[in-house]
């Protein structure tokens, strides 16, 4: 009896593990900041695979929310046409978790040259991501620069 209590226990935690209990490889403030690797190097399609296919993205300087991933693919292919990221970093990170979901907000230092001159923008950034099989995607973000 004993015996079959103890493989039962360890076959229950197995399969809670496996099935129950969703873990991603990287919690959602590592993902950001991977994504954030990604920008830097100006990695289009390592940027998109981390999207929602319905992403929704605020840009502060824009009229429009940047909805869908081939809208974010067409301003994205844009802003790398014409800008190169040579330094930026991220400070001040806040995350929070609920089940599939999390916000990850942080602060926001950012170096790039455009047409020969070096642009420095800093302001305020906020993910809210959904977690998809072992990995998060980007659901929405919302990018405040300072004025």
């Amino acid at each position: 009896m004993r015996m079959t209590l103890a493989v039962l226990i360890v076959v229950c935690c197995a399969v809670s593990l496996v099935a129950g209990d969703k873990k991603t490889s990287v919690g959602p403030g590592e993902f950001v900041k991977a994504l954030n690797a990604k920008y830097r190097a100006g990695d289009l399609q390592g940027i998109l695979g981390s999207m929602d296919e319905n992403v929704l993205i605020f840009v502060s300087d824009e009229p429009q929310p940047w909805a869908g991933k081939s809208v974010v693919e067409q301003k994205l292919r844009a802003f790398f046409s014409e800008y190169r990221i040579v330094n930026s970093g991220e400070r001040d990170f806040y995350t929070q978790q609920q089940g599939d979901m999390a916000l990850v907000a942080y602060l926001y230092e950012t170096e790039m040259q455009h047409a020969g001159r070096s642009v420095k923008v800093s302001g305020k950034e906020t993910y809210v991501l959904r977690r998809d099989g072992d990995s998060w995607k980007v659901v929405h973000d919302h990018l405040s620069a300072n004025r």
